[in-house]
């Protein structure tokens, strides 16, 4: 009987496990829909921010902006990662390209982005110059946040290339980790899908270069802001698909512990009715025994 307890204690167990990881799976799913609802919502803007600075260049010729070229400094990582774990292997993947690029060059400039990576860094030691954590669904603010400081050590020299790591949802269930450089920018590269390839007449109240100035924070914000929320679906994405593989991994548990409680609860019921019938020959013996006796 304690064998029978203990298999539906256990089952008991793996039914509320799936009930939670069933709950964690449309939460993901309610999440994803959201973010790219938000992110649909604002990304026309940049897209027309980025095409009036491809119009400028298309202008100007000759314009020249240290967002564009080839820059002194250090090279810098933005690597974004969860706040939480339960999605797989999200984050190990991402901080494994992190270790690939640091075995090139350790002298390196990191920001991170999520408290798994916070904590890795600072597991192994590893200097951060900037920690953020991302607690609810991306917003701008949090984009122009991180914009600010990157942008702050960028312009004055000390970083010379920022590149982004972070895992993209390319379907439903298959993420891939990005490493593309968000600045400098080439030019050739940056103007080459702009919407006209000829030169339109355009009258700057200002200098190109000042009004350049003045619209590229604004469009790594929203690269920043993308990237964040790219790396926020592919983060339920992978939720979804860790909730789904621990939901039929618990369908079988569940269909072996309903067999072996079965067999378990099969075999008590044969025991009792083998020691009834022993009980009851027993009895069949004695009284034998005492007729005999009498006679």
């Amino acid at each position: 009987m304690s064998d029978i307890n203990s298999i539906k204690n256990r089952i008991n167990s793996v039914k509320s496990t799936k009930k939670i990881t069933g709950a964690m799976y449309l939460i993901s799913s309610a999440k994803i829909q959201r973010a790219k609802e938000r992110l649909s919502g604002t990304r026309p803007f940049f897209e027309a921010l980025k095409g009036e600075v491809r119009r400028i260049f298309i202008q100007q010729d000759d314009i020249r902006s240290v967002y564009f070229g080839k820059q002194k400094g250090k090279r810098a990582f933005i690597l974004i990662t969860a706040d939480k774990g339960l999605a797989g292997a999200f984050n190990k993947n991402v901080l494994r390209t992190f270790e690939n690029e640091r075995k090139k060059d350790k002298d390196i400039v990191v920001y991170v982005v999520g408290e798994a990576g916070i904590r890795y860094l600072k597991n192994r030691k590893i200097d951060v110059r900037k920690c953020f954590k991302v607690n609810s669904v991306p917003s701008l603010k949090q984009a122009r946040n991180i914009c600010t400081v990157i942008l702050e050590d960028y312009l004055s020299g000390e970083t010379g290339e920022l590149r982004l790591l972070y895992n993209d949802a390319k379907s439903d269930m298959v993420n891939v980790v990005e490493n593309y450089r968000l600045l400098p920018l080439d030019r050739d590269e940056f103007i080459e899908n702009g919407v006209s390839g000829k030169k339109s007449h355009l009258d700057f109240a200002q200098r190109p270069e000042a009004i350049l100035a003045n619209m590229m924070p604004r469009y790594i914000t929203g690269c920043l802001y993308g990237a964040l929320t790219d790396s926020y679906c592919a983060e339920q994405n992978a939720r979804m698909a860790a909730m789904k593989a621990a939901n039929d991994s618990a369908d079988e548990l569940l269909s072996k512990l309903k067999i072996n409680y079965n067999r378990a609860r099969q075999g008590a019921i044969t025991q009792e009715i083998t020691e009834i019938a022993a009980g009851a020959r027993a009895q069949k013996l004695n009284r034998k025994k005492k007729k005999g006796e009498e006679n």
